[in-house]
């Protein structure tokens, strides 16, 4: 779900006329709901999963090694940018909310992950 620009501008004036008490009850609301958007997308890789993500130069593509932890997924990089070139089986840590799984290409190319809520 996607929140319109009509109900951000009555979020943010709703905050401002907020004292600190309804402040902080709202940031822990914040919070909770970014834990379980987390949550959902760590649960939503498996081991075997080829994956996407970008890096600062270029789009990296791997295999899903460990989807243990809280936040992070592990992934042996498997295919770069052909721009770059680099070591074969660099592993690394990522954040599963940056993460794209990959498909082939010609069968329809990225998709993301099923949210469940």
């Amino acid at each position: 779900m996607s929140v319109t620009d009509d109900d951000m501008v009555t979020v943010l004036g709703i905050i401002a006329r907020m004292d600190k008490e309804q402040k902080d009850e709202a940031w822990t609301a914040l919070q909770n709901r970014s834990q379980t958007i987390r949550k959902a997308a760590l649960k939503s890789f498996r081991a075997g999963d080829i994956v996407e993500f970008d890096s600062n130069r270029s789009v990296i593509r791997g295999e899903v090694v460990a989807s243990r932890g809280k936040v992070n997924v592990k992934v042996r990089e498997t295919h770069r940018d052909e721009r770059e070139s680099t070591p074969d089986c660099v592993t690394w840590r990522v954040a599963a909310t940056l993460l794209r799984l990959y498909d082939n290409p010609s069968a329809g190319g990225l998709r993301l992950p099923e949210a469940s809520e």
